[in-house]
């Protein structure tokens, strides 16, 4: 029997590190390709995330000495609307500090914090607010802040609350703001008390500007590209101009992250799809759960989207603009659950090749199922 098994064992781990040659030679071919300069991945099982398959693939950027490894941060865009903002969200129900079905925004009547979470609040997807903070040169300033949030929520509704799904990085902005007031600090601070409790030691975190020359070891940050309105390179910078305008901390974008970090939170959120647990990780396990077209906070998958159709109905994830994607889905892997997460800096090459990051994360995802699955 022994000897059984450790045949078994010795084909398994075989498959693993085929699989896993297989998942390097797609990014290494995606940053031939320029689908980004640099990839990280990860895939691992809920119920052992320390058994997983870590990839790296690639450089900072296209013209950089270091390569992407274990140290890299990326700007995870909008993966910071479920890893801190949705979190948030989960808190301050939790704590009695805002009720899901109130409707806080006296500009947007009927608009409820729950049309905010699955974008059916009537929001437009998005506006360059940025730019009057550039005008009134407040860019990275308190104020420039106030002049986003006031222009967002001055915004007029395209669609009755409700009626009509439009992801909306707007909706998202108001929903952070009002996370501060309630809660009675800014989202980085707030943000950084609560990944501890819930994600255990993470350098994840708000950056408004990152000085890559003082950071320890090999830690740099995957570029996203040229900046055309601040006329230099975005390495450090958050590359939504939004966000930047206020300084880097938003409720729609702003975190970084190596792949580690963003590892940890995906595991506590895969033990919250398959625990309901109690408290936070209940009201999180809800808004996974919740009936309407998208959940709350979270996205869904489709046959069609990003992650080819390989992942089961009860998936769910988000993508960020700047080529990030984390999915969990608590049925993959004869039901053990399985967690994947792909990090790059596509929009390093601009976002024209947009069909281009979606074949690869297609790709990514079916090559990641099999290889569990082998």
């Amino acid at each position: 029997i022994d000897t059984l098994m450790n045949l078994m064992n010795f084909m398994n781990l075989r498959n693993l590190m085929k699989n896993k040659q297989k998942l390097q030679l797609m990014l290494e071919e995606g940053v031939r390709e320029k689908v980004a300069t640099g990839f990280a991945a990860s895939v691992f099982s809920i119920e052992n995330n320390k058994d997983s398959i870590d990839i790296y693939s690639g450089k900072i950027s296209d013209d950089s000495t270091y390569i992407v490894d274990e140290g890299t941060l990326f700007d995870l865009a909008s993966l910071t609307k479920v890893l801190s903002t949705t979190l948030l969200c989960a808190v301050a129900i939790n704590d009695k500090k805002i009720d899901l079905y109130e409707e806080p925004w006296p500009n947007w009547p009927g608009v409820k914090i729950f049309h905010i979470l699955n974008h059916t609040s009537g929001l437009p997807a998005w506006k360059p607010f940025y730019r009057e903070a550039m005008e009134k040169n407040e860019v990275g300033t308190a104020k420039g802040k106030a002049i986003i949030v006031e222009a967002v929520l001055a915004s007029k509704l395209v669609a009755m609350p409700g009626q009509k799904m439009v992801y909306s990085d707007l909706g998202f902005i108001a929903l952070g703001n009002l996370l501060e007031q309630r809660l009675g600090s800014s989202l980085d601070v707030l943000f950084a008390d609560i990944a501890k409790t819930f994600y255990g030691p993470t350098t994840l975190k708000f950056h408004n500007f990152i000085d890559t020359n003082k950071l320890a070891g090999n830690n740099k940050v995957a570029s996203t590209g040229n900046n055309p309105w601040l006329k230099h390179d975005f390495n450090g910078l958050v590359h939504d101009p939004n966000c930047f305008a206020m300084g880097g901390v938003a409720g729609h974008a702003g975190l970084f992250g190596t792949l580690n970090d963003v590892k940890k939170a995906v595991s506590f959120f895969g033990e919250v799809l398959r625990n309901k647990s109690n408290g936070v990780e209940q009201i999180l396990n809800i808004f996974a759960n919740f009936q309407s077209e998208r959940p709350l906070g979270f996205d869904c998958v489709s046959p069609d989207g990003s992650t080819g159709g390989v992942l089961s109905g009860q998936s769910v994830g988000h993508l960020g603009v700047t080529g990030t994607s984390f999915w969990v889905d608590p049925l993959a892997f004869n039901n053990l659950g399985g967690c994947f997460i792909l990090l790059s800096n596509h929009v390093f090459f601009g976002t024209l090749n947009g069909n281009a990051i979606k074949k690869l994360r297609q790709e990514f995802h079916g090559l990641a199922v099999k290889s569990f699955d082998d």
